[in-house]
């Protein structure tokens, strides 16, 4: 084969197609730090990139059958969705320490590239990304004002609040599969000012709780969702 007309040599060729985790920790491991870090920021930045692509191809496809096909079509197409990812999760965290469910449950929100404040008191663990990469940053880009994605009627998918952003669906029939799966929802959430108010302009996301105790959990994250809090 010429090699007269070639930009890269076999070495550059095979690094360029090994998985930048692998590139990096082969270089942190070697003492060369200015190349892990470089590996890093690429293996981020990449993985930034394809969120937002598939966030955006998600919500798109969700306003889609909403504005098709309606609410109906919408609550059980979500329900399919969700159900392949959540049911699993709750099958795998209902038998485990508190401790435990709350280490996975945060680590699972790192998938959106932020970093994750964590507060403790005597009834729960409430954490927070900083900032939301999900439908608060999808707010404050405009994507809601401007049309691009649709918003949602008041429902039970929706925690009965109006205008509620598309992507943001997927929280509350979480907590229906929760309750029906589980008896409780696993993860209360706080729903963020801009959810309510798209004008706030706010820097908090929505707040995410694990109760140490189901019978702690205030009844509100019931009937919002369509459910009479159980007897414990």
């Amino acid at each position: 084969m010429s090699t007269k007309n070639r930009c890269f040599t076999d070495e550059e060729l095979l690094e360029m197609g090994r998985a930048p985790k692998d590139v990096a920790i082969d270089a942190i491991r070697a003492g060369n730090k200015e190349k892990s870090e470089d590996w890093i920021n690429k293996y981020a930045g990449t993985h930034i990139a394809i969120h937002d692509l598939y966030l955006d191809w998600t919500t798109n496809l969700m306003s889609y059958i909403y504005e098709n096909y309606g609410l109906e079509k919408l609550q059980e197409a979500m329900a399919k969705v969700v159900s392949s990812y959540y049911v699993p999760m709750l099958e795998m965290m209902k038998d485990l320490e508190f401790r435990q469910k709350v280490e996975m449950s945060v680590s699972s929100f790192f998938g959106h590239g932020t970093p994750i404040k964590v507060v403790e008191d005597d009834e729960k663990v409430t954490f927070w990304m900083m900032p939301c990469g999900g439908g608060q940053a999808q707010i404050k880009a405009g994507a809601y004002d401007s049309g691009k994605y649709s918003t949602v009627e008041a429902t039970n998918i929706t925690w009965g609040l109006p205008n509620f952003p598309m992507y943001c669906v997927h929280a509350p029939t979480q907590d229906i599969l929760s309750i029906n799966i589980l008896g409780y929802p696993l993860w209360v959430y706080t729903p963020c000012d801009d959810m309510i108010d798209k004008s706030a302009n706010s820097d908090k996301s929505c707040g995410i709780s694990i109760y140490k105790d189901p019978k702690n959990i205030p009844e509100e994250a019931y009937t919002r969702v369509g459910f009479e809090k159980p007897t414990f």
